[in-house]
């Protein structure tokens, strides 16, 4: 569906939405995917302010995509 990086925040967080759109439920992140939130700032402010982190460590981050809470 998608090619390579967004570009900033906002192209992350239209592809995010178009998943969620198809069906997707979850959205999880591994720690070799953390830089995400130091680059896309504007993302990791979205998903803290929409979605409710399910599990979270040091490895991984998973976030439950299928109740938006605070839009």
């Amino acid at each position: 569906m998608f090619k390579g990086y967004p570009v900033d925040s906002q192209q992350a967080i239209w592809y995010l939405e178009q998943w969620r759109q198809a069906g997707a439920s979850y959205l999880g992140f591994t720690h070799y995917a953390f830089w995400w939130f130091d680059h896309y700032d504007g993302f990791q402010a979205y998903l803290d302010a929409r979605y409710r982190r399910v599990s979270e460590t040091t490895d991984y981050l998973i976030l439950d995509l299928t109740l938006a809470h605070g839009a």
